[in-house]
């Protein structure tokens, strides 16, 4: 029986590993993907938070005034507390009496007939509800309605102002 040699086996192959630097290097090139990821999960959290607290003003306060513009012109006469930062406004209605007014934790309270809710996100604090009567003629009548909303999720949020007027079918008493 004839043995025959492979030649590749009797060969010595060096296989070659990282080198020291060469590790270094793809530590270093991975610490600076991390970091870049990081700081992106970072900002878009951010971001993310900034966007949910504007997005509550602006709905709250939407809510709000389509509320009170809907409430005020089927309205045949008002009364309130007019001029001032946390002023109330009463409504008449014929059998329905509306009453919105701030209440001390910063939400907008209506009261229909003595059943009370919220008309505010609880992520929202309501620094401002004034109410100032307009006369535009001898038969017409109006109110002019002003809020300050702040988020309260997230204090990089700044304070938005928001403005409504509508007029009134009757008189204000």
């Amino acid at each position: 029986m004839k043995f025959f040699r492979n030649k590749k086996i009797n060969k010595v192959s060096r296989v070659r590993g990282f080198s020291l630097i060469e590790m270094i290097i793809y530590i270093l090139m991975l610490t600076m993907l991390m970091t870049t990821v990081v700081r992106s999960m970072v900002t878009i959290t951010s971001s993310y938070g900034t966007l949910r607290g504007t997005k509550a003003i602006t709905s709250s306060a939407e809510v709000l005034l389509n509320r009170l513009n809907y409430e005020v012109k089927n309205s045949l006469n008002l009364s309130g507390t007019f001029g001032t930062s946390s002023g109330s406004l009463t409504l008449n209605q014929g059998a329905t009496t509306t009453v919105f007014l701030l209440d001390s934790s910063g939400r907008v309270v209506i009261s229909v007939n003595g059943v009370s809710d919220y008309l505010t996100s609880s992520e929202v604090k309501v620094t401002k509800l004034a109410f100032y009567k307009l006369q535009a003629t001898s038969t017409s009548f109006g109110v002019t309605m002003q809020t300050t909303m702040k988020s309260q999720t997230d204090p990089k949020v700044k304070a938005e102002n928001f403005e409504s007027t509508v007029l009134l079918r009757k008189t204000i008493q």
